[in-house]
């Protein structure tokens, strides 16, 4: 299982990432948030996955649970697939 402080850790190492956005938190801070979410999100699929085995989750609440835990996935991995092509488009850059 993935813990948050783990994720929260990985996002916010970097100077670079304490940066203030205008008017709102920073961008490590954002990260932070959208990872716990994903975490809370996952975890909460499981737990309503289990219940049901043991019959106390109704089938519409693994499906629902388990749908938001497969969209927070693929935002995740959308925000990953978004941040190693901005990485390779600036190592590409001449200087």
């Amino acid at each position: 299982m993935i813990e948050a402080t783990s994720l929260s850790s990985a996002i916010s190492t970097g100077p670079a990432l304490s940066t203030k956005i205008q008017g709102g938190e920073s961008f490590s801070q954002t990260m932070n948030n959208v990872a716990a979410d994903m975490y809370n999100s996952i975890k909460d699929g499981e737990k309503f996955s289990t219940d049901a085995l043991s019959g106390q989750a109704s089938t519409g609440q693994v499906v629902q649970s388990v749908m938001a835990a497969e969209r927070s996935l693929q935002l995740a991995l959308s925000v990953r697939d978004k941040c190693v092509s901005a990485f390779q488009e600036i190592s590409r850059m001449s200087i």
